[in-house]
């Protein structure tokens, strides 16, 4: 059993052999999820897989999203298509006074567990996701490593997608605007924290449609590799390859640095989270943006 407690700020254990979480105290352990290739969510009157999501489907979907063929899944995951894919907690920490400011914020502290291995050609990741009013999200490596693809979504922003790894201890900040999956690309289980806006509303429709995001992780001659996904053949800006950025490892503007646990930010600096529940229309947050990644040239 490992113990996370320093790093979740409440007692808490994990068991990377049978990958559960052990909560001391019951109501530390919030809202409990599951998700699997059979997973499924109804928006604007659709509905759509969570095997939709991903690289393989392109076979047996058409252009707008809808299924062709049935897939036999045990193809591209061998487990049972009902079976935890990855899983995670909403809410986490409530039964600890040191979140109380996070509540009053509407903002809420998370965990999602994805395991190691992959889907078919791609490493083991989320089905990503978009938030129906933009804002944005902080995310923090708990145990394992781990890949963000980021990428925008939104009509009246340029397009962009940028790709960034996180070890543990080391902290991702998604601008507003930005749609993200997260990778596993270790070989070991990948815990992650976030804190979120209780409002920001993820939406999972439009990356089914597209089978994912603009470019797909798979595993090449033991790497990660990156290709580009055809359904997004109008997005990418002037031919341009992927941009990789680096996680700045302190970001002064809100009081975050490398190796400090998270949810630090929920005690004395909660009031510097208020740029979560706005999508930084007014630019009122371009410093803390800005000190967010080391960007570099290079293109994956």
């Amino acid at each position: 059993m490992i113990d996370l407690s320093e790093r979740l700020g409440f007692k808490a254990g994990f068991s990377p052999e049978d990958s559960k979480f052990c909560f001391d105290n019951p109501a530390d352990s919030g809202e409990e999820w599951k998700k699997s290739l059979a997973s499924k969510v109804i928006e604007a009157e659709k509905e759509r897989f969570l095997w939709q999501s991903m690289m393989f489907a392109q076979e047996f979907t058409d252009s707008e999203g809808n299924i062709t063929t049935c897939p036999e899944l045990k193809r591209f995951y061998p487990k049972n298509p009902d079976s935890v894919l990855y899983s995670g907690y909403r809410g986490v920490g409530s039964g600890n006074p040191n979140f109380s400011k996070l509540a009053l914020r509407q903002l809420r502290f998370d965990l999602t567990l994805i395991p190691p291995g992959g889907i078919g050609k791609e490493f083991m990741r989320t089905e990503g996701h978009e938030h129906l009013l933009g804002f944005p999200e902080i995310y923090s490596v708990i145990y394992g490593r781990a890949g963000f693809l980021l990428w925008t979504m939104n009509i009246d922003r340029e397009n962009d997608a940028m790709f960034a790894e996180a070890g543990e201890g080391e902290h991702v900040i998604f601008p507003p605007g930005y749609a993200h999956i997260s990778i596993n690309t270790g070989g070991s289980q990948l815990i992650l924290a976030d804190i979120v806006s209780k409002n920001a509303g993820p939406r999972f429709m439009r990356i089914k449609t597209k089978n994912g995001g603009p470019w797909w992780g798979i595993l090449k001659e033991n790497q990660l590799e990156f290709v580009k996904n055809p359904r997004f053949k109008d997005f990418y800006p002037d031919g341009q390859g992927l941009r990789r950025v680096i996680p700045a490892p302190e970001v002064p503007k809100l009081g975050l640095r490398k190796g400090m646990p998270l949810w630090e930010l929920s005690g004395k600096v909660a009031d510097n989270l208020n740029f979560l529940n706005y999508t930084n229309t007014d630019r009122r947050d371009d410093e803390l943006y800005a000190q967010a990644f080391l960007h570099y040239n290079q293109r994956l």
